[in-house]
């Protein structure tokens, strides 16, 4: 049935809609290896947060007093407006007393930041 509808078509429609199909082909190649490469980059991203979620999960087991104090209060001294911003966002006072590590993990997610009292 589509062989028949084919026949009737000149040989210029025909060569049109085969070089047509061919840039569909090509176009679609493309964007499947492209979803490849970002599969790829994201399992990586996916193992470094695993690693990075397991190592802070054993230092917390290696805490012998955790859960037998009250939290305390966060205290992140605003270095930057936005960090002022960020503090106001999640309805907190950036307050001095506190110092963080930022680790920059990679590109797509940034940084991972920890604090500690100073």
């Amino acid at each position: 049935k589509e062989l028949a509808k084919f026949d009737k078509m000149s040989k210029d429609v025909l060569v049109d809609k085969i070089l047509e199909m061919q840039d569909t082909l090509a176009a679609l190649t493309l964007r499947v290896d492209s979803v490849k490469s970002e599969n790829h980059t994201l399992r990586e991203e996916n193992g470094v947060l695993r690693e990075y979620v397991d190592n802070l999960m054993a230092k917390v087991g290696t805490m012998s007093s955790l859960g037998t104090a009250p939290p305390s209060a966060v205290k992140v001294p605003p270095s930057t407006k936005r960090d002022s911003q960020a503090a106001a966002v999640h309805g907190r006072r950036a307050t001095s007393g506190e110092s963080t590590h930022a680790v920059r993990v990679n590109d797509h997610i940034g940084e991972l930041a920890t604090s500690y009292d100073s």
